[in-house]
């Protein structure tokens, strides 16, 4: 009897068999997928292990120290550190430990600009397209076509700007100078672009009087304290995020390159403010810019389509070479260079609604090392090599 019954159930376990081998014919290799796919693009599933496995991989052979925070649909997900904040040569060793550690954003902290000037445009019902030079000081001299400049062409290096400037003198002085024509429209890279909006968020906010003349280094102070005051409440406190513009931590700059040489330390350079030299973690930067994409915490969703667009993007930038693939990426590089010292530093959103931001502390791995162009290149790898 039990030799009979076992025949008799034979054929339905051969056809069992049978099925699920055509299921895995049918489906490839879906069958060693995770069971979690938040985001699949032909075929293929976005792995976030593998994501920071290759931050990792790349980041360690081409940055002295390093932070990055990761996170997904708005959550932190993934964090991390590795190497030194100092060389030996600086008084001892300091490990890179903690992702709380803040380090110099530089150009990423135009983004937090942006944030800053799209808030008060709207809140003024202001036009990104209004004219600028309504808005500063009255007693500034104002030069040839300055008056063509827009708040758009400032968040999009489009204000034919080509003199370099940063503290409130050198950007008094541009004003009054012409800028041709033809340049205006162009983009082309400036500092000075963001760095007036440290002058002009004040004016905006009604914390600077553009018409109650005072010396230059009176409203170089002024506005410096009132720009900060208001990433502080509008943007940061949000978040429960604190930041600066002076290096407060044990963090020095280096060339990856050269071993033996000191570090650097920048100080203090809150005047260019608006254009750079914010200090905040890795998590802290990750966590503004999955805010002001995600969330209507710090931009309302007509903001957010200004800023995070496929045609003019503000603040950022838009990668068309990659949206071909996984879908819209925006990001933003930071870094400065001191006789060959320095830092790198970006922010990257994916459209799976991944973010992440990555900081170092030196200069010259990524070309040399890692055979990167820019920092941006390195995570954009990274995320690229992180679908199965």
């Amino acid at each position: 009897m039990m030799i009979s019954r076992r025949l008799r159930e034979l054929p339905s376990f051969v056809g069992l068999i049978a099925l699920m081998v055509v299921f895995v014919l049918l489906n490839g290799c879906d069958l060693v997928r995770p069971v979690d796919c938040p985001y699949e693009v032909d075929g293929k599933c976005f792995d976030l292990d593998e994501f920071e496995k290759n931050l990792n991989s790349n980041l360690s052979i081409t940055s002295l120290g390093y932070s990055y925070a990761i996170y997904y649909k708005n959550s932190l997900k993934k964090w991390g550190h590795q190497g030194l904040a100092r060389r030996p040569q600086d008084g001892g060793v300091f490990d890179i430990n903690a992702i709380s550690v803040d380090m110099n954003v530089a150009s990423c902290a135009k983004s937090i600009t942006c944030i800053a000037a799209l808030q008060l445009l709207e809140r003024n019902n202001i036009s990104l397209d209004a004219y600028v030079v309504n808005y500063l000081p009255q007693w500034w001299e104002v030069g040839n076509n300055i008056r063509l400049i827009t708040f758009r062409d400032l968040l999009t290096h489009k204000s034919g700007f080509r003199i370099p400037a940063e503290n409130y003198s050198q950007i008094r002085a541009v004003i009054k100078s012409d800028i041709n024509s033809s340049d205006h429209g162009k983009e082309q890279y400036q500092n000075l672009n963001f760095c007036i909006f440290r002058i002009l968020i004040p004016i905006l906010n009604g914390d600077f009087s553009i018409t109650n003349q005072v010396s230059d280094a009176s409203a170089d102070q002024t506005t410096i304290e009132a720009f900060k005051s208001y990433l502080q409440a509008n943007i940061f406190d949000e978040l429960l995020v604190d930041f600066s513009c002076t290096n407060e931590h044990d963090v020095l700059y280096y060339n990856f390159n050269d071993p033996d040489a000191k570090g650097f330390d920048p100080g203090a350079e809150c005047h260019n403010a608006g254009g750079g030299t914010l200090s905040l973690s890795s998590n802290d930067l990750a966590k503004v810019m999955s805010n002001a994409y995600l969330t209507d915490k710090l931009l309302s969703s007509k903001m957010r389509s200004a800023m995070f667009n496929d045609s003019n993007p503000l603040g950022c930038y838009f990668d068309e070479a990659t949206s071909q693939t996984w879908g819209t990426h925006y990001h933003h590089n930071g870094g400065f260079d001191v006789g060959k010292k320095g830092a790198d530093a970006c922010w990257y959103i994916f459209a799976n609604d991944v973010v992440c931001a990555v900081s170092t502390n030196s200069l010259g791995g990524l070309q040399k090392a890692g055979g990167f162009k820019d920092i941006n290149v390195l995570i954009e790898k990274s995320f690229d090599d992180a679908w199965n």
